[in-house]
């Protein structure tokens, strides 16, 4: 799919698929791995409760790699 990535929840390996357009920051961690602060309006109505933090099994680099193929910067 075009404009989603799919990443590694750390913890369990559970794979999520996300729209790129939700994703806030992707931050570089000490152990090289990515955490993903990612934005979803679905089920609240509360603005911090739209906010999650995703620690992933892949790398900064794979992360951004994914954003750039697909299509972060255009």
């Amino acid at each position: 799919m075009k404009r989603f990535i799919e990443i590694t929840v750390d913890y369990d390996g559970t794979k999520m698929l996300i729209p790129i357009n939700g994703i806030k920051t992707v931050t570089k961690q000490m152990d090289g791995t990515a955490l993903v602060e990612f934005e979803s309006i679905c089920c609240t109505d509360k603005p911090k409760d739209r906010i999650s933090l995703i620690d992933t099994a892949e790398s900064y680099e794979e992360v951004t790699e994914k954003l750039n193929e697909a299509g972060a910067e255009e």
